[in-house]
C-alpha cells in the first residue's frame, strides 16, 4: 500500500476518529475561552487529521501474521548514521554528473530518509503555533512521538504480531526528532498569514454571548453520545430482566429522561451544559413551562431527527424488498422525504451565517437558547 492509498484510509477513518477526540477538546475550548473560534476548529481537526495518518504511514500495510511469524529479518537497527552509509553505498549519485541526480531521488535510501524527516515537520509546526510550546519542549515531544512510533514497530502493533514487521531503527528516532525541531524552527515563515493566538483570544470574547450553530451542534453530538451510552445501559438491564420490546421501551425511557426531565431543572441538557447555554423562554426568558418544553423536545427528538436519521434511510432501503408494482409510489416519496432532509439542511446553512438563529422549531414552540457564561458575568 503506498502513501497515498494509506491517506486516502485516514481520510475515512477521520470523521469518526475526529468525533471521538475533538469532541471533548471543543467542550474544552467553551471552558477556557468562553467561546468556540472556527479558526481553532479548523486547527484541531488539521491536527488530528495529521496524526491520523502519520499513525497509518508508521502501521500500514498491515501484513498477514503468518507471514510475520516466518520472517527472519532483523528487528531494530542500534547502529547511528547508517542511513548515510546506505545513501552512499546504494545510490547512484556523481555529483558530477547531473544525469544521476533524478534516479538518486528516486531510490528508496534517499526517500526513507527524508520521509522520516518530513514526517514531523508539522508536529513541531503544531507545537509551537497552536499550542505554544517552547524549543526544549518540541524536542522532548518529538523524541517521545518518534519513540511512541518506533516502540509501535517493536511490539508487532502492541503483541498483535509476533514479532515486528518493521524496523526498529534508531535513525528514524533521530530523523523524526530532527523533523519536529525543523518543524518549530519553520513555523514563523509557515504561519505568518495565520492569527495570533492573541488574536484569536479578542475573537472568543466578543463571541461568548452568542449560541451559534456549532456551539449547539457540539451540544447536540454530546447529548447523543449521552443517549446511546444511557439507552445501552438501560436496554441492557431490560433485557436481563427479560422484558419484552426491552429495546423501545429503554429508548423511551432514555429520551425522556435526557431531554425533558433534565432539562425541566434549568432548561439544560447535558450537551447543553456542557458548552454553557440553556432554553428559555422568548417571551420573557424564564424557563420554559412543561408543555413548552415537551413541544419543543418533540418537534426536534421525536419529529425532525427520528425523520433524517431513521425514516428516510428506512424508505431508501425499501427498495430492493417491495413489490415491483409499488417502486413508483415509493420513488416518488424517496424524493419527497430527501427534498425535506435538503430543505432542512439548506435552511440550517442560511441561518449558520447569523451569530444567534432562533429555528423554525424553536419559534413554533416560543423558546430560545442563550448564553449561560452571559448571565454568569452580568
Amino acid at each position: 500500500m503506498g502513501y497515498v492509498q494509506v491517506i486516502k484510509t485516514a481520510v475515512l477513518l477521520f470523521p469518526i476518529l475526529a468525533l471521538i477526540i475533538s469532541l471533548p477538546v471543543f467542550i474544552r475550548q467553551y471552558h477556557k475561552y468562553q467561546a468556540f473560534v472556527f479558526w481553532r476548529g479548523i486547527m484541531i481537526y488539521s491536527f488530528v487529521f495529521y496524526m491520523l495518518v502519520a499513525y497509518c504511514l508508521i502501521i500500514l500495510p498491515l501484513p498477514d501474521i503468518q507471514a510475520v511469524a516466518n520472517l527472519k529479518t532483523p528487528t531494530y537497527n542500534l547502529h547511528l548514521f547508517q542511513f548515510i552509509t546506505e545513501f552512499k553505498n546504494e545510490t547512484p549519485l556523481i555529483v558530477s554528473k547531473p544525469q544521476t541526480y533524478l534516479q538518486t531521488l528516486k531510490s528508496a535510501s534517499f526517500v526513507q530518509p527524508l520521509f522520516n524527516l518530513f514526517l514531523t515537520i508539522p508536529f513541531g509546526v503544531y507545537l509551537r503555533y497552536y499550542f505554544k510550546r517552547s524549543f526544549k519542549q518540541v524536542l522532548v515531544l518529538g523524541v517521545l512521538l518518534s519513540l511512541f512510533f518506533e516502540l509501535t514497530q517493536l511490539t508487532g502493533l502492541y503483541g498483535i504480531y509476533p514479532r515486528s514487521y518493521r524496523l526498529f531503527d534508531v535513525d528514524d528516532l533521530l530523523l523524526n526528532t530532527l523533523g519536529a525541531v525543523f518543524g518549530f524552527l519553520l513555523t514563523p515563515a509557515m504561519t505568518f498569514l495565520f492569527p495570533t493566538q492573541d488574536k484569536l483570544s479578542q475573537k472568543a470574547g466578543s463571541l461568548k454571548s452568542q449560541v451559534s450553530l456549532i456551539r449547539r451542534s457540539v451540544a447536540l453530538v454530546t447529548d447523543m453520545l449521552a443517549l446511546g451510552i444511557i439507552d445501552s445501559i438501560i436496554s441492557g438491564a431490560l433485557k436481563t430482566a427479560q422484558v419484552n420490546g426491552s429495546e423501545l421501551i429503554s429508548k423511551v425511557i432514555t429520551i425522556v429522561i435526557l431531554f425533558v426531565v433534565v432539562p425541566l431543572f434549568k432548561g439544560q441538557t447535558i450537551g447543553k451544559w456542557a458548552v454553557k447555554i440553556k432554553m428559555v423562554d422568548a417571551r420573557d426568558g424564564t424557563k420554559p413551562g412543561f408543555w413548552q418544553l415537551i413541544f419543543r423536545q418533540f418537534e426536534l427528538y421525536g419529529v425532525i431527527i427520528p425523520f433524517m436519521t431513521v425514516a428516510t434511510p428506512y424508505v431508501l432501503a425499501l427498495s430492493g424488498r417491495i413489490a415491483e408494482d409499488k417502486l413508483t409510489q415509493l420513488y416518488f416519496l424517496s424524493i419527497f422525504m430527501l427534498f425535506l432532509n435538503l430543505l432542512f439542511v439548506g435552511y440550517l446553512v442560511w441561518q449558520a451565517f447569523k451569530p444567534s438563529p432562533i429555528l423554525f422549531y424553536e419559534r413554533w414552540s416560543k423558546t430560545k437558547q442563550v448564553s449561560q457564561i452571559t448571565e454568569e458575568e452580568s
